[in-house]
């Protein structure tokens, strides 16, 4: 799931404005497995749903980024 961390209101062009932070989490006890640093996404993404492909997880912002495990 992405928390955007920031407000509705909050300006999309503001240097201040916090990241969303993407968690990966236990889909039966909701425990939180793995979550993005905190300045990786970027503040476009936001209002931007996660999608899982194939062990990938995508997460769009002004631009697409990908996280998935290493073979």
């Amino acid at each position: 799931m992405v928390d955007e961390n920031a407000q509705r209101v909050a300006s999309l062009t503001d240097p201040a404005a916090p990241h969303p932070v993407l968690y990966a989490v236990d889909g039966t006890t909701m425990t939180p497995l793995w979550r993005s640093p905190p300045d990786e996404l970027d503040v476009g993404g936001k209002y931007g749903a996660p999608t899982v492909v194939h062990g990938m997880v995508f997460v769009a912002s002004d631009r697409l980024q990908a996280y998935g495990l290493k073979p």
